[in-house]
């Protein structure tokens, strides 16, 4: 495996960023289906300075102060860097996304498998009608912050009304709560295309399996602008060494009520390097104080049922 320290050098040279971190505060699940701006789940991870931890999570308001970002160089952010063209979008339509993370009921992932799937093909027409253009379903692997098994579905949607009330209609938390071991969580984001992106949350879909590295967590200032210009100062640096080392996509969403709430979700087709990429040293420095708290789990591309 090539060596991290030789696709890293942007971390030494482009980029310099200061921020505060500091931990949030624990949340209580719901009764059937969880629904939060700040919630997360996944171990602690070694590589970062805060994480989240197993259970719901909520962030308060805690005063935090003002990120200073420095860059040495000035990033290019035409063509699919910030532009709105990360493949989700046309021209200024926005795009929402709802993210599922749950335990399955019972250990036999075939039986949890026919009935999402059956779930999913009633629901797909009325979903779609109205709104939800992609339904993608993953599961969690060992790696990082991961919960091995746990479901994922992130369903993509172009009607924010719709997206909320279809989740909220109790016929539909019935049904797809009985898929649970425990009510799962539910958070809505927004995709934020003027943040550094590349690929498209299609990336990886040619290959016969691929992993999504989720930087789910709280960032660390109270101001947009702040967070926006520390991210893309470290996305912009980063994005060749972490294309070099296998990385396909990296697309951001914000969350729809709390724009502290951030989502990038680094599409990989090599489960090899993502330990090794994501827990550098040189890695850490720079992206840890990105956030207030942040989890990283790691999920696999399934054949369950998808759209």
């Amino acid at each position: 495996m090539q060596n991290l320290r030789t696709i890293l050098p942007w971390v030494l040279s482009s980029t310099i960023v200061a921020l505060p971190a500091c931990g949030g505060d624990d949340g209580e699940d719901g009764d059937l289906i969880h629904t939060t701006s700040a919630e997360s789940s996944g171990g602690s991870s070694s590589s970062q300075g805060t994480t989240e931890g197993n259970d719901s999570t909520s962030t308060t308001d805690a005063d935090t102060t003002s990120a200073t970002t420095t860059t040495a160089t000035t990033a290019d952010t035409s063509t699919s860097e910030g532009s709105g063209t990360t493949g989700d979008t046309e021209g200024d339509a926005a795009v929402y996304a709802v993210v599922v993370r749950g335990t399955l009921a019972g250990d036999d992932l075939e039986a949890s498998k026919a009935a999402h799937d059956a779930i999913a093909m009633m629901g797909e027409r009325p979903a779609m009608a109205a709104g939800d253009f992609a339904h993608d379903v993953l599961l969690g692997t060992d790696l990082l912050d991961s919960v091995p098994n746990e479901f994922l579905a992130v369903d993509r949607w172009d009607d924010v009304d719709a997206m909320q009330a279809f989740y909220m209609d109790p016929t539909f938390q019935q049904a797809f709560g009985s898929l649970f071991a425990a009510p799962p969580t539910l958070e809505f984001f927004e995709l934020a295309p003027q943040w550094v992106n590349w690929g498209t949350m299609e990336s990886g879909e040619e290959l016969d399996q691929y992993y999504w590295h989720f930087a789910l967590g709280t960032l660390a200032s109270e101001d947009e602008e702040t967070n926006h210009a520390a991210h893309d100062a470290v996305a912009s640096g980063g994005k060749e060494p972490s294309m070099m080392a296998g990385n396909l996509a990296h697309v951001v969403f914000l969350g729809l009520e709390d724009r502290r709430r951030f989502l990038a979700v680094d599409i990989w087709g090599n489960s090899e390097i993502i330990e090794p990429f994501y827990t550098d040293p040189m890695f850490v420095m720079f992206f840890a104080p990105l956030f207030e708290s942040v989890t990283q789990p790691v999920y696999v591309s399934t054949d369950w049922y998808q759209w």
